[in-house]
């Protein structure tokens, strides 16, 4: 009997560790949320968008703010990132204040912090949709896309837009609310008739708090990808590689960034290509686009991108993608002897160096991408560590030989912390 009771309390013993180990492996995100006054708000919802390392394996996770404005937002490890979850921002949203972002980085790493997060009165802003002969628009959805804090501007994320989406009256008119007019950088508009519309709204109407927006023109683009001319081998090993992953191709509008003031409504649109590697995109607004294509960064191939593509009214543009074999780029950050962890990178390359990607160092300050041979930029653009007060942001240029794998000399960066890093 004292065997049986003793191996029943061993038994519990170790699954009561099981369970403690298995919830130690989630992420927790705690936060605070108060009013203008100082008074919790309750029944608030806080967000965070999270990735399990691509781009595809995305999830919302939520929690509500009880009768003291706290709440706590869990979610496994495993969809955690950091190069799709880049600064760790949380959301708060209630329908009688404005929706405020917070950082919750800090709760990335496992530090247990209290975010504190303040919401304001609620605003509105009145946006009128006109057609291409400007016409309104009636029952086209908007819902906010960029939120610009001044520091940072971040995408809304999608259950969030969801819940402030409006609908225009016969009139074209509506009022997208909870949103300061200062924060709503762009917004989408989709209608039955012409799809999906993005819009940067210029500095005027973001003063004013009122937008009419005039929707452009539409084609569509035809893209193929194009494998390269290898053995049968090789080739054969390449398909069966393609046909286990998702790939897709980002095409956005190029006239988005120099003047926001100029731009009028473009698309942003994400599309798999993948088993067939071709795919019909329909409702695309006419301009310039830049275009992307992800789903290859782990096979060792990267595509072969156009500087740019042209849609035109009414018609149909075509895009052919060849891909080949990519060069493994990688190399150490340091600040003095500290690896520097956490620095999100900007590389580009190709003809000109115009295609580009980001990475992020890991613990050790390493770094990995794919690129293609030839000219190549290297720069940081960003740190997640919160304990940097300031750092270099050194542009380096080299030769990517053509070569299975490229490491570059240790990269040395002046970083300055506001206390000595742990």
């Amino acid at each position: 009997m004292k065997i049986l009771m003793f191996l029943l309390a061993v038994q519990c013993l170790t699954s009561l560790h099981s369970l403690t180990h298995a919830q130690d492996e989630n992420i927790r995100i705690r936060g605070e949320v108060t009013s203008e006054q100082g008074t919790p708000v309750q029944d608030g919802t806080a967000f965070f968008p999270a990735w399990g390392g691509d781009r595809w394996n995305r999830q919302e996770f939520s929690a509500r703010t009880d009768e003291s404005g706290l709440f706590m937002i869990e979610f496994p490890t495993d969809m955690i990132s950091r190069e799709y979850n880049g600064l760790g921002r949380g959301w708060v949203f209630h329908p009688d204040f404005n929706i405020a972002h917070f950082r919750a980085y800090e709760a990335l790493k496992g530090e247990m912090q209290l975010a504190t997060i303040q919401l304001n009165s609620r605003s509105e802003f009145r946006i009128q949709i006109l057609d291409n002969d400007g016409t309104p628009v009636k029952n086209a959805r908007i819902r906010p896309r960029h939120f610009d804090s001044k520091t940072v501007t971040d995408i809304i994320p999608e259950s969030l837009a969801k819940a402030m989406e409006v609908v225009t009256n016969d009139g074209g008119d509506a009022l997208l609310r909870s949103i300061d007019k200062d924060n709503l950088r762009s917004i989408v508009i989709e209608t039955d008739q012409s799809g999906v519309h993005h819009f940067f709204l210029p500095t005027a109407a973001q003063a004013a708090g009122a937008a009419e927006i005039r929707l452009g023109p539409t084609g569509s683009v035809k893209i193929r990808v194009v494998l390269p001319e290898i053995d049968d081998a090789e080739r054969a090993e390449l398909v069966h590689k393609l046909a286990d992953c998702r790939l897709g191709v980002w095409i956005v509008g190029r006239n988005v960034a120099p003047n926001p003031d100029d731009m009028g409504t473009f698309t942003d649109t994400l599309e798999e290509i993948s088993p067939l590697l071709e795919v019909d995109v329909h409702n695309v607004v006419a301009g310039i686009y830049n275009v992307t294509m992800i789903g290859l960064e782990d096979l060792g191939w990267v595509p072969v991108l156009p500087r740019t593509i042209t849609v035109v009214k009414d018609s149909q543009t075509s895009l052919t993608i060849p891909i080949r074999k990519a060069v493994n780029l990688s190399g150490f950050v340091y600040s003095g002897s500290k690896p520097v962890s956490g620095a999100m990178i900007s590389i580009r390359y190709g003809e000109a160096v115009y295609q580009s990607l980001t990475v992020f160092t890991d613990e050790v300050g390493k770094f990995e991408a794919y690129v293609l041979p030839g000219k190549c930029r290297f720069q940081p653009i960003r740190y997640l560590d919160a304990n940097i007060r300031s750092a270099s942001h050194t542009q380096l240029e080299f030769e990517v030989p053509e070569q299975p794998e490229f490491r570059l000399d240790d990269i040395m960066l002046k970083v300055e912390y506001y206390e000595a890093p742990k």
